[in-house]
């Protein structure tokens, strides 16, 4: 895919999932190909994204653990459907009954 049709996909997930602002970057072994910023990096001021915009990251994080724990999975080096405390000893997923309606 060329940065072209990659933009215009950009664009196009951008407008249809309603995403305010956004970074992007290719990254090829050790240096950055392309990057580009996508409309507003900061509701409030109105300031435009661009490839050094700085975000907060505590939500990305989710994004990245979830990541890498399907690809496990994929691998078969994880079982989604195992008791969390298969993985880690000593804490235990304690549920709540829903009470009935």
């Amino acid at each position: 895919m060329d940065a072209g049709t990659f933009a215009a996909f950009v664009e196009e997930k951008i407008r249809a999932e309603g995403v305010p602002g956004l970074s992007v970057a290719v990254v090829k072994g050790d240096r950055v190909v392309w990057a580009k910023g996508y409309r507003i990096a900061d509701l409030a001021t109105s300031r435009g994204a661009t490839p050094e915009t700085r975000y907060l990251c505590f939500s990305m994080t989710k994004i990245a653990t979830a990541t890498a724990v399907v690809r496990l999975a994929e691998e078969g080096r994880f079982d989604l459907d195992a008791p969390a405390d298969e993985y880690y000893r000593g804490i235990k997923v304690v549920s709540q009954p829903t009470p009935s309606a």
